[in-house]
């Protein structure tokens, strides 16, 4: 009876496979959710088993296969730092008995993984649509997709994220997999312009790319653009990219949402054609990209009124400042995240505008800017409630005298806040101290990074970065 009680408390919404989010992550109460299923008034309704119920355990494989007992039919399994070599067949074996009508495949810093596809894989498998590879050792991953991808046509997500794989495999993909919708394979260094122009050829209806750190070049990205012209999520961050590729992806793919280009060779021209040509745009990286300007960043600003996430830092000497983003607040209300770093030309006002509009906000980095001021601040705390993530480094201090204010008004008005970096001022030590201390007490959960006294070689970095003369530096 207690066992029933337990399952019918337990489950999800009617016809639910998974067990609810509060529970899942928790692992005593995600396998008593386990070892419950045969009882109640919905017996065996799970499916999704999730990573958390084997963490901690010293027997992994045994709780494994009391897992499959209960659940006998799986259609989602996640393992997550699991050593495959130290698992007994008979235990991998009980798995590829389980594993025909798996839809879902995720694994996360898992060593041997070959042996797990060589053993445990069905013959079937023809239902799986999702595979995650994250963080995962595996001695021949072009064999192992090679294996893995006629035999699951209906793929559609696959991620393999810094695994070591090359363009062999996933050309096998693109042939087998033509249902695919979401690519990820960002630090897979291996992967080349084979791999994306197989993908663009084989899949139209793919929305998402991230190739972030890959070796991809502006020819398999033209190609992509005008064959996949579905396209929503597109990350070429840390790759060789340039105009030539990003411009016909605004005129082919107008319904992109998300766009990361940061480290890479794009300029204002491609980024002023995405402003024109994708309104729906509502994340835009092009951090480290020195050749932006306010004028590209303006025309985003006006033209793409849903964006939540701008992140701008380290762009140049002065190149973005008040002129593109004074409106910011206004034009994009739904604002969440905004990254300044090292914008010298942008002041408290944009800041101050922003927080009066955008209560949403959840990360604002304003270091080594001009608006580092704790009138920003202070606007910050008064309006965004829900920000968890703050970066005034090197502030202006002249306008805020006592100096533990700003602080002891994030305390006060943003209990989610989870990160706060802050420069150290010899002149305001202690009030500055006695506010972190009395912000440590009061948000447990706070990681307050404090940023001391300049160091010579640190001062003069700064300076070369930001432009400024040695004597106006030292002043500010």
């Amino acid at each position: 009876h207690c066992a029933a009680a337990v399952n019918n408390a337990l489950r999800g919404p009617w016809g639910s496979r998974s067990m609810p989010e509060s529970v899942a992550r928790v692992p005593v109460a995600a396998r008593l959710c386990v070892v419950s299923q045969r009882h109640g008034a919905h017996p065996y309704w799970l499916r999704d088993i999730p990573a958390t119920l084997f963490a901690g355990s010293p027997d992994r494989a045994s709780d494994l296969q009391t897992v499959l007992q209960h659940v006998p039919q799986p259609t989602s399994l996640e393992f997550d730092l699991w050593a495959f070599q130290l698992v007994p067949q008979s235990c991998l074996a009980h798995v590829r008995s389980a594993s025909a009508k798996l839809t879902s495949l995720r694994m996360k810093q898992c060593n041997e993984t070959d042996l797990f596809f060589s053993s445990c894989l069905s013959p079937g498998m023809l239902g799986l649509q999702c595979l995650e590879l994250v963080n995962c050792w595996v001695r021949d991953g072009d064999a192992v997709l090679a294996e893995i991808a006629p035999r699951c046509p209906q793929l559609r997500h696959l991620e393999l994220c810094d695994v070591p794989i090359r363009d062999r495999g996933i050309t096998a993909v693109a042939r087998h997999c033509q249902m695919l919708r979401r690519l990820d394979v960002r630090k897979c260094r291996a992967v080349a312009d084979e791999s994306v122009a197989m993908i663009a050829t084989h899949c139209p209806q793919l929305e998402h790319l991230d190739a972030r750190e890959t070796n991809v070049t502006d020819e398999s990205i033209s190609l992509l653009a005008q064959q996949c012209t579905m396209l929503k999520y597109l990350c070429l961050s840390e790759t060789t990219v340039s105009d030539s590729s990003v411009s016909l992806i605004a005129r082919h793919c107008p319904d992109l949402e998300h766009l990361s280009l940061s480290d890479t060779q794009v300029t204002d021209a491609s980024l002023s054609l995405v402003a024109q040509r994708c309104v729906n745009l509502r994340h835009l990286d092009v951090e480290r990209v020195s050749q932006v300007t306010d004028a590209s960043i303006l025309e985003v600003v006006n033209r793409c009124s849903t964006l939540t996430h701008l992140e701008l830092s380290d762009t140049g000497k002065g190149a973005i400042t008040d002129a593109s983003l004074g409106a910011l607040g206004e034009k994009c209300p739904e604002l969440r995240w905004l990254g300044v770093r090292h914008a010298r030309g942008v002041t408290t006002a944009t800041i101050v505008g922003v927080a009066n509009i955008c209560r949403q906000l959840r990360h604002l980095d304003v270091a080594d800017s001009d608006a580092a001021t704790h009138t920003s601040v202070l606007h910050v705390a008064r309006n965004c409630k829900q920000l968890e993530h703050l970066c005034v480094s090197w502030p202006n201090m002249d306008d805020d005298p006592p100096r533990g204010n700003s602080i002891r008004a994030l305390t006060k008005n943003c209990p989610w806040l989870v990160h706060f970096e802050v420069s150290m001022v010899e002149r305001y030590r202690k009030s500055i101290e006695a506010a972190i201390e009395a912000a440590k007490r009061a948000l447990p959960d706070l990681d307050i990074e404090q940023r001391g006294p300049v160091e010579e070689e640190e001062f003069d970095e700064y300076v070369d970065m930001i432009g400024l003369g040695d004597e106006e530096c030292f002043m500010r």
